[in-house]
């Protein structure tokens, strides 16, 4: 009480009297505040939170080829990699892959991933596989050759990314494709002979692009395609002789685009046509 008391007599005024008990709680007061400081310390001593500032953190940019020895992934896409090895129930990472795995692959999926690039050969060596997908990714292109090889692949996903444009060759040697989706991307034109050689495709869609004009003979020598979807693109007119050919078409879908003319003699030969 000594301390008290000697507190409360700098503190008070001259000759001030006050109630015993109320100069009790001042004096009290006086020694429990902590002295004047910076606020961020007085919040933090009185247990207020604050913020602590952090540093600012850098995204890293993710590596687009994995290492895995000599094995037959070395190389690859990263995402591709994980994709072939969630495929493989046996391995429990890339190094652990044998070309016997990859011939092995039926199905491959790798929707949704992020992917804004791909490399030729990704796919080398899944002779097997029948069903692909790359939908719903940020591809703006693809390179020369990343189909090769794949023989059996007979559907093919590519819808939802953000393709401007395809190289010639691209599907080349796809000779059990029956089912492409190319649809909801930003392509503005085709190179022809795009699609030649795939005799076993049954559809295509390539809705919601931007396609202002197709190039003649785009659709020739798909002799079993039975649906064909150009719904939604910026088309004013279409070339003489375009369905040639198409002989199994049975549903060809051409609303919401900006035609103003067509050819005389456009669906001569659509046989099958509903």
């Amino acid at each position: 009480m000594s301390a008290i008391r000697r507190a409360l007599s700098r503190a008070a005024p001259p000759r001030a009297l006050l109630p015993a008990g109320l100069l009790l709680v001042v004096a009290l007061a006086a020694m429990v505040l902590p002295a004047a400081g910076p606020p961020g310390r007085a919040l933090a001593q009185s247990g207020v939170a604050t913020a602590t500032p952090t540093a600012t953190a850098t995204a890293v940019p993710e590596p687009t080829a994995t290492t895995c020895g000599s094995n037959p992934l070395q190389g690859r896409t990263q995402k591709v990699v994980a994709a072939i090895v969630a495929a493989v129930p046996e391995v429990a990472d890339c190094a652990s892959v044998t070309a016997a795995h990859l011939a092995a692959i039926t199905s491959l999926n790798l929707r949704n991933q992020s992917l804004t690039t791909l490399q030729s050969g990704d796919f080398t060596g899944l002779t097997a596989l029948q069903d692909l997908s790359l939908s719903n990714n940020w591809l703006t292109t693809l390179p020369v050759g990343l189909f090769t090889g794949l023989t059996d692949l007979r559907v093919l996903y590519l819808g939802n990314n953000r393709l401007t444009t395809l190289p010639a060759g691209l599907f080349t040697g796809l000779t059990s494709l029956a089912l492409l989706f190319l649809d909801n991307n930003q392509l503005s034109t085709l190179p022809a002979g795009l699609f030649t050689g795939l005799t076993s495709l049954g559809s295509l869609s390539l809705v919601n692009n931007r396609l202002s004009t197709l190039p003649a003979g785009l659709f020739t020598g798909l002799t079993s395609l039975g649906s064909l979807s150009l719904i939604n693109n910026r088309l004013t007119t279409l070339p003489a002789g375009l369905f040639t050919g198409l002989t199994n078409l049975l549903g060809l879908y051409l609303n919401c685009n900006r035609l103003t003319t067509l050819p005389a003699g456009l669906f001569t030969g659509l046989t099958s046509l509903d």
